[in-house]
């Protein structure tokens, strides 16, 4: 414990074996053993049975951004016992939504099956995850609580980017989902949802308007707690504090990975829920095209300045060296951030692949052309940006289909696969027979497009972020600050199949 304190052991970072530790403390392998076990129990350490363990969370004052975070999961505090894993895993199925509230689960023997344990254990662990309040007894089995229903004229704050909600009303998926299925749950625990936008104020600082009703007199005391879409980070801390500052339950939707994780906020009642902006996704995309035969495939992203973007390279690439194949992603990526510069105004830049920018004719001076940055173009329309980013990947497509190794090309979201559907359908290319084609979102494009996507399962993050709110008075838990996973799925569409032979 010395040495974590001492900051020897940086947070994130892996101990040395145990047996090096034993040597060089001067004590025997068993006594370190139960040290290191210790402190795992007191969530000092985190790491699963057989794994070497590593430093949780961070030192007092320094910010990390939450895909970079590491913080003591529940499988991580429970020790080592078949118990207790037992019940670590069926309290993430049913965060997970796997079962869902109010309905029955399987029959005990189905369940037996299912987690391969015996009826003893099994009734063991139901029994004690009743006693927490994740479960619940009746009839002849357990089932997951429904809703607790608020109090009549009780409701639950809802915040996002103006532009957020904007894109939301225009009918874009990914506000729609979260918006949607909050206001089905709410409406199902008989509360309100109130959305209020945020925006930037003069002095660049996130806040609400003073007319906002969730921070009103009036209506104040019946909030019950606050679901913050997380989209922007600069400028956060002074809107942070106020939600902060009501001391009711707070469920933040990480969706930037800009965010640093402040330390003030670790003893609050806050979940904080990242969504696409670990490396987990991309593990799993990763290992489905794997199972199809893919052993070469391409990642193409125009905007790798983002967290989310370069997590789920690392995610991809890590799952093919896992399966013993490093160097198996070819990541064809472009630094958005390159693109601000007055290079990219006066000519095509040397640093990307040839930008083919097709300008209104209000913006054929050079200096207009540096002062309408790309980035304004996507927030105020000046530009169109999908023209841009098709444009900028036109050349690492025609590079990338030289390569006849190459069995599967991934985008970085679904609108990349649309660009990229469209390049490879025009070169005659059969999608999946030569090429596979795979995304994340799982958005209305991937419908619309029959496009094999990534799903983030928000059903599952919004009915988190719920039962966290409207738990919080009977559950101690939901009184401390805590990151949860949720685990999304592939869904297989028309466009990925079995990898040809080259």
């Amino acid at each position: 414990m010395g040495g974590i304190n001492a900051g020897r052991f940086k947070p994130g970072e892996f101990l040395p074996s145990i047996r090096m530790l034993a040597a060089e403390a001067k004590v025997s392998f068993v006594t370190m053993w139960k040290a290191v076990n210790r402190l795992k129990k007191q969530s000092h350490l985190i790491g699963k049975s057989g794994e070497a363990p590593r430093v949780a969370g961070w030192p007092i004052g320094e910010k990390r951004s939450i895909a970079e975070y590491v913080w003591p999961t529940p499988s991580a505090a429970d020790g080592r016992t078949a118990r207790n894993r037992l019940t670590a895993r069926i309290r993430k199925d049913i965060l997970q939504g796997r079962y869902q509230p109010g309905v029955p689960l399987p029959h005990l023997k189905q369940l037996e099956a299912q987690y391969r344990t015996s009826t003893r254990s099994l009734q063991r662990v139901l029994t004690g995850l009743c006693a927490e309040g994740v479960l619940e007894a009746g009839g002849r089995g357990f089932a997951v609580p429904r809703f607790p229903s608020g109090i009549d004229g009780t409701a639950i704050g809802f915040l996002a980017y103006e532009e957020y909600l904007e894109h939301y009303n225009l009918g874009i998926p990914q506000g729609h989902d979260y918006i949607r299925d909050t206001q089905l749950y709410a409406s199902q625990a008989g509360v309100r949802l109130i959305v209020e936008p945020y925006h930037r104020s003069n002095e660049s600082i996130l806040c609400v308007d003073s007319s906002s009703l969730l921070f009103s007199k009036d209506q104040s005391p019946n909030i019950l707690g606050y679901i913050y879409v997380l989209s922007e980070d600069q400028g956060l801390d002074p809107l942070l504090r106020k939600l902060a500052g009501q001391n009711r339950p707070l469920v933040i939707l990480e969706q930037g990975g800009y965010w640093q994780f402040p330390a003030w906020i670790r003893r609050r009642p806050v979940m904080v829920i990242p969504v696409g902006i670990t490396t987990a996704c991309g593990e799993d995309v990763g290992r489905f095209l794997l199972s199809l035969g893919h052993t070469r495939i391409a990642y193409f992203s125009p905007y790798h300045s983002g967290i989310w973007s370069v997590s789920r390279l690392k995610g991809l690439s890590a799952a093919f060296e896992q399966a013993g194949l490093p160097g198996a992603v070819l990541p064809c990526v472009i630094n958005y951030d390159t693109w601000f510069g007055d290079k990219n105004f006066q000519g095509d830049p040397s640093s990307v692949p040839r930008l083919k920018l097709e300008w209104p004719a209000k913006y054929e001076s050079p200096a207009l052309r540096r002062e309408a940055t790309i980035m304004q173009a996507m927030f105020h329309a000046k530009l169109d940006s999908q023209i841009v980013a098709r444009n900028a990947l036109q050349d690492l497509f025609e590079q990338t289909l030289k390569d006849k190794h190459i069995t599967a090309w991934v985008g970085a979201n679904d609108q990349i696969a649309v660009f990229i559907l469209e390049f490879l359908r025009k070169c005659g290319v059969k999608v999946p027979q030569d090429i596979s084609v795979a995304s994340f979102d799982d958005s209305f494009h991937a419908h619309a497009y029959q496009l094999t996507s990534y799903n983030f399962n928000i059903p599952a993050i919004v009915s988190a972020a719920l039962q966290h709110i409207l738990r919080s008075q009977t559950s101690p838990q939901a009184r401390r600050a805590k990151i949860v996973h949720i685990d999304g799925v592939v869904v297989k569409r028309q466009t990925a199949g079995l990898a040809p032979r080259v």
